[in-house]
């Protein structure tokens, strides 16, 4: 089934991105189910607002019991087909202090401060004044979907708010986000973070809309997530370990 694909695809890359975690003394956690909707498939793609929530919440009780060190300042959201492969690089070094979201730019001919980026892989500041602003904003216009049948896709939903509740120069001068055009994030090319996105026959028609089709489960983008894993525990194998031994 649809679930199937998308947990054995988590079951390939939570081992790098595991190894990471390992590797750079930081937590890791895999969110399986679906926060919001119905379904166990493509919804789970809101939960990344959940995790948001619950990560507030629980900074929210640190701080009440004084406990500093409880903190999560940031944390690096990936989709299912997304994996680290640089298992040495600080992932802080792509989050300026000041910036609420770093991540990949859809359009490289738009600026480092646009509206329209990539939300399969999504460095957040969780410490940023403007982090709850955002993310109930970005909940409620999902929820809105889903009430009305209008896709499976949490992307189109937060760049909106970035677009239309944010103003060109307030997405400046309040640090909202740092869209990057770096190769840090850049999809199958990535040098950080690799994102296998659907392409070609992996791409679903109208996926955004209410009538849109979901993508059919291609071996294709599995095999690739499974070599690139492979790649990265030779060079890390004392960081990687399967998701049995874990």
């Amino acid at each position: 089934g649809w679930e199937d694909y998308y947990f054995n695809m988590t079951d390939l890359s939570q081992i790098a991105n595991i190894a990471y975690a390992r590797n750079q003394h930081v937590d890791y956690a895999r969110l399986n189910g679906v926060a919001y909707g119905s379904h166990k498939g493509p919804e789970a793609t809101y939960n990344k607002m959940y995790i948001l929530q619950r990560l507030m919440a629980a900074n929210k009780v640190a701080q009440a019991q004084n406990k500093p060190g409880d903190i999560y300042d940031a944390v690096l959201i990936l989709d299912s087909d997304a994996l680290i492969v640089d298992l040495d690089f600080d992932a802080l070094e792509l989050l300026p202090e000041n910036i609420l979201l770093s991540a990949q730019k859809v359009k490289t001919s738009h600026g480092n401060t646009t509206w329209n980026v990539n939300a399969g892989v999504m460095l957040w500041n969780l410490l940023h004044p403007e982090l709850r602003k955002v993310v109930l904003k970005w909940e409620k216009l999902c929820l809105e979907k889903m009430a009305r049948r209008g896709g499976v896709s949490d992307q189109r939903e937060l760049q909106k708010v970035l677009r239309y509740d944010y103003s060109a120069q307030d997405r400046i001068d309040l640090g909202v986000v740092w869209a990057l055009d770096t190769l840090h994030f850049r999809y199958s090319r990535a040098t950080f973070v690799k994102h296998f996105i659907r392409k070609g026959k992996d791409m679903p028609a109208k996926w955004h809309t209410r009538h849109g089709t979901y993508a059919t489960p291609n071996q294709d983008r599995v095999d690739k997530i499974q070599n690139q894993v492979q790649e990265v525990c030779q060079q890390w194998p004392t960081a990687c370990v399967s998701s049995e031994e874990k």
